[in-house]
């Protein structure tokens, strides 16, 4: 290995023979110095000989220096020769590898030629779901992304079945780390006792990016595990991170769906034309807000002026006083907010907007009914008697609601997931972000500091 890296900064033309020598050596860290060793020679100087080479180990290591570093020419050639190895005909040894020269060849020259493309999910099709969960999270997006129709309902049921299962999950912190700290050890051990689905939680965040494959009954199955993961202890913003991944998956909701997601989690996508039709609009772009963005912005904005009037209209464009009160005007489906700046900092109240399942009150959360014949429904519970329970399940629509004869129900349980839908900011611009949460902190209040300091 030594040997081998002696020559990464200046190697003769004669190691280029040595470094495709070593590329078959038993020891993983031997292979990766002549990888690297490899890769100082030009692709096109040892091109045919990947495209020539044998050895399944070889080819593999040079393939993915070919997909590092190769140019997109290269892309069929090595496509095809990858489609022509299946993974069934490799030893275990090799599988991981293979995986993961296709997924860099997806990621660097795109996918690959119609005609090859079956081929490659053929080969990867039968090691997903795989008892390696190692191999069953690194297969997964690799034919999601090769458009495998049937990997959605194999990664549905995966999720729910044997990825949640112990066996599937490797400790990461050993139990001595919480005897260690004072001020965390406490929190560690509550997690080591309730240990979060760390495989699951890789397949529920590949599956977010599904597109094709989905069924009203797949949709309902994966939606509802983040009920069950969200039990799980793991640690600050555990459940915060689950509802981005969530977040990310409601986006590929169909609008057709969008009542069944009513249904599902007591929630609906804010997208819908008919809710947005008497309110203000936002000026825009809008886009795809991630949480670090947004607060990065919050964090620049601190000498610039806020504009009450404009916080007060996003605070109806983004859909807040649906199911918020700020000083006596609005709905009181959710916490009234008027003294909400007075009890949170700006970053908490863009958790709270952005990652609404990451702290739920008691008082509003959902309640998560399991009737007879299977199918639950969640929603805030409105009424009930000795004979009826009266559930709303659009938080938009308090009128509407779904009566349920109590004979009919078997369980009920407090929803781990916020009724507040996520994605309200994605209509704003930044600006519009940062008056929104100005307005939030003032309490509506247009003589709060916050505008006197910015003027």
């Amino acid at each position: 290995r030594k040997s081998l890296e002696s020559k990464h900064q200046n190697p003769a033309p004669g190691d280029l023979d040595i470094a495709w020598e070593n590329l078959s050596h038993e020891d993983r860290f031997v292979r990766y110095a002549a990888r690297v060793l490899l890769e100082q020679f030009p692709p096109a100087q040892w091109k045919d000989r990947l495209l020539a080479e044998n050895n399944d180990q070889v080819f593999l290591e040079a393939a993915l220096s070919a997909a590092r570093l190769g140019s997109s020419d290269w892309k069929s050639a090595v496509y095809d020769k990858l489609a022509q190895k299946s993974m069934s005909s490799l030893p275990g040894t090799l599988h991981q590898s293979y995986i993961r020269v296709v997924a860099l060849a997806l990621c660097r020259w795109g996918d690959p030629e119609e005609a090859t493309r079956p081929k490659l999910v053929s080969s990867l099709a039968p090691f997903f779901p795989s008892k390696d969960p190692m191999i069953a999270r690194e297969a997964l997006p690799v034919l999601i992304r090769l458009g495998d129709a049937s990997v959605v309902e194999k990664g549905v049921n995966y999720l729910v079945e044997d990825a949640n299962s112990a066996t599937n999950n490797t400790a990461l912190i050993n139990e001595e780390i919480a005897t260690r700290s004072e001020q965390y050890g406490p929190q560690i051990a509550d997690m080591l006792k309730n240990m979060p689905p760390a495989t699951a939680i890789a397949v529920a965040q590949h599956l977010s990016y599904a597109e094709a494959g989905w069924t009203p009954d797949l949709r309902e199955k994966y939606f509802f595990w983040f009920q069950e993961a969200m039990k799980k202890s793991g640690g600050v913003n555990y459940r915060g991170f689950l509802d981005v991944i969530r977040q990310n998956a409601l986006i590929r909701v169909p609008e057709s769906e969008s009542e069944l997601l009513a249904k599902v989690s007591g929630t609906i996508k804010a997208e819908q034309s008919q809710l947005f039709a008497n309110l203000p609009q936002p000026v825009g772009p809008g886009k795809n807000w991630d949480f670090s963005e947004a607060e990065g912005a919050l964090w620049q904005s601190n000498d610039q002026p806020k504009d009450f009037s404009n916080g007060e209209k996003m605070f109806q464009a983004a859909l807040c006083a649906s199911c918020h009160t700020m000083k006596g005007k609005g709905n009181s489906v959710g916490p009234d907010l008027t003294q909400a700046g007075t009890r949170f900092s700006r970053g908490e109240i863009l958790v709270s907007i952005m990652l609404p399942s990451d702290v739920i009150s008691d008082q509003y959360a959902s309640t998560m009914i399991t009737k007879k014949d299977g199918t639950r429904v969640t929603g805030r519970i409105i009424s009930e008697d000795a004979s009826n329970v009266e559930i709303n399940v659009n938080p938009y629509f308090p009128s509407q609601k779904l009566t349920i004869p109590v004979a009919d129900i078997t369980s009920r349980e407090i929803s781990q997931v916020s009724a507040m839908p996520t994605g309200l900011l994605n209509r704003l611009n930044e600006k519009e972000i940062i008056d929104l949460v100005a307005y939030i902190q003032a309490g509506g209040d247009p003589s709060n500091e916050i505008y006197t300091k910015s003027k």
